[in-house]
């Protein structure tokens, strides 16, 4: 009998070479699978982050302009008397003003809002003595009111406690007197301030002053940020700043002016450059926001236009190479979104 002489042969190689090449291929398919889902995760991070800080920005504003001129239910603003308590420690400097202004204008109840402009032409700490680092092309709104609902309602002439050196108006509903609690946080209802008789209100004073500066955290960390001005609780008297959102690049108001007096509160024309009579007449706030991501995406490059709607000469804003660059980040590499909205004013003056 012959022996079978037939032998098992392994791969030639150029069966190695293509089982080889098509192993390499479809690596190659998965590492770039893997990496493009990893920028979507980025990127729908990012997108997503923005979208919180700018709907967290906007609400923040929107709340405060609603209730702009808002003094717990008096309709003569005229009849808020200011005390000297509320008064003593802030000078003109630390009130905040123009530089023309007198002490109390942070307590001005008559003027529901004051108003920087981009455009002005001059700095904004002529407006605003206390703001030293505001972004430049970008507008600052203070806006005067009390809170939504009363911190207390006494029926009677008593003895309340109170957070010592918070700033209150005490209201019956025709007449108000602006203080500020004193140290001991004891205070009489009836006699402490304006002499008013029971019942009445007492709200919290939260004059609130936005602006966008340069930095979030850190002076020169590059991340533009909305923060606001409140009035410090304890001493001694001023403004301390509470941030609200990271990444807001710019804030623009248009102002919609009632001029005939029609009591329909409805706008007869809109500026973004409004005097102070303009703003005692505005019933409407169309409000901008133009907010980036926390971290730029390399692969991305921004080329949009972001336009402002109801500006005078159609302002509008595209980012280029060489502009705002921080920490050697151009300011394209970053995912940005304008926010919007129109505002009304819900308190107009008589």
């Amino acid at each position: 009998m012959r022996p079978d002489r037939t032998r098992q042969r392994g791969l030639t190689l150029i069966e190695l070479m293509i089982a080889g090449t098509l192993g390499l291929v479809l690596l190659l398919a998965l590492v770039q699978l893997f990496v493009d889902n990893n920028r979507h995760r980025r990127q729908n991070q990012q997108l997503a982050g923005l979208q919180d800080q700018g709907r967290y920005a906007l609400a923040s504003l929107t709340r405060d302009l609603q209730m702009a001129g808002y003094w717990g239910g008096m309709f003569q603003a005229q009849t808020v008397d200011v005390r000297a308590s509320a008064l003593a420690g802030l000078s003109t400097t630390a009130d905040c003003g123009p530089d023309d202004a007198e002490a109390g204008w942070a307590f001005d109840a008559e003027a529901r809002v004051a108003f920087f402009d981009d455009a002005a032409g001059s700095p904004v700490a002529g407006r605003f003595r206390c703001l030293t680092d505001v972004r430049p092309d970008t507008d600052a709104v203070m806006i005067r009111r009390v809170s939504g609902q009363a911190s207390v309602t006494p029926d009677t002439c008593t003895e309340l406690t109170l957070m010592p050196q918070d700033y209150l108006l005490k209201t019956n509903g025709v007449v108000g007197s602006l203080l500020r609690v004193p140290a001991t946080g004891e205070v009489d209802a009836c006699t402490e301030g304006e002499p008013i008789s029971a019942p009445m209100q007492m709200y919290r004073y939260l004059p609130r002053l936005y602006y966008i500066r340069s930095w979030a955290v850190t002076a020169g960390d590059g991340i533009p940020t909305l923060c606001r001005k409140t009035l410090r609780r304890g001493a001694p008297p001023g403004w301390e700043d509470e941030c609200i959102a990271e990444g807001v690049e710019d804030l623009q108001i248009v102002w919609g002016i009632d001029d005939d007096g029609d009591f329909l509160n409805t706008p007869n024309r809109y500026t973004s450059q409004p005097s102070d009579a303009d703003l005692l007449r505005a019933v409407t706030a169309q409000v901008s926001l133009r907010v980036r991501a926390s971290t730029p995406d390399r692969s991305y490059s921004d080329t949009k236009t972001y336009t402002y709607p109801g500006r005078e000469g159609e302002r509008a804003w595209t980012p280029r190479q060489a502009d705002d660059e921080a920490n050697g980040v151009p300011p394209r590499q970053y995912y940005r979104k304008r926010f919007a909205t129109t505002v009304q004013l819900k308190n107009p003056l008589p």
